[in-house]
């Protein structure tokens, strides 16, 4: 598991595009002879309130700005969640299929794209906070086939990825990475509408297909 974050988080890094868990003994019972204290009963956190929604007004100007949006030709389609308790917005524009028109609707999945990058880094925040594993440990100690196969392999650290200061070279800048991203490219000339088929690739095929033999952009921690 943390070898596949590990090659994630490579990845996201050439793109360029913390929770602590408290473990507690289970509590003994006293010794039957051991004669404890009773303490007042305290009283709970209050119940939070369901959240409610914004005034009329304020969700007309919320959903027109959306629409304003989505009319023009990007986005197609979007979702907007705000959550300003005790208030709560969810809203959908535009469509989610241009083919057959499918409204967007506020459950919509999309693809995350860099915010891959936001959930990766508190992932190694956290095995930080649980002495797993330090920002300065060297690539080499969790992926040695990875570093040996590239350009100060042996110097790149984890501090190093998570802030993009590797010198790895960057995947978009490679020749054939959109030509192998879209591998079609469906123009309808009627509507205008252009369809892409992306391409799934595991980690390990994109670092050898992109990465590994091409040189360092710069020594890591030096930019």
């Amino acid at each position: 598991m943390i070898k596949q974050m590990f090659l994630s988080l490579i990845l996201i890094t050439m793109l360029l595009t913390g929770c602590t868990t408290a473990v507690q003994n289970d509590a003994q019972a006293p010794p039957a002879d051991v004669v404890t204290e009773t303490q007042p009963e305290t009283e709970g956190p209050a119940t939070q309130a369901a959240p409610q929604p914004f005034p009329d007004e304020v969700m007309a100007a919320i959903q027109a700005e959306m629409d304003k949006l989505t009319g023009g030709e990007l986005p197609p389609g979007m979702v907007v969640w705000i959550d300003a308790p005790p208030y709560h917005f969810a809203g959908a524009s535009g469509l989610a299929n241009l083919t057959d028109e499918t409204p967007m609707s506020p459950e919509g999945a999309f693809r995350i794209g860099s915010i891959t990058k936001m959930f990766t880094a508190a992932v190694i925040m956290q095995l930080v906070e649980d002495g797993v594993l330090t920002l300065d440990d060297p690539l080499a100690l969790w992926l040695p086939e990875v570093a040996e196969q590239l350009p100060y392999g042996d110097q790149i650290t984890v501090r190093h990825l998570l802030t993009h200061t590797s010198g790895l070279f960057n995947v978009v800048e490679h020749e054939m990475y959109y030509a192998d991203l879209f591998t079609a490219m469906v123009v309808d000339e009627a509507t205008g509408n252009v369809t892409l088929d992306c391409v799934e690739r595991d980690p390990n095929d994109t670092l050898a297909r992109y990465v590994y033999g091409k040189e360092a952009q710069f020594e890591p921690g030096t930019q």
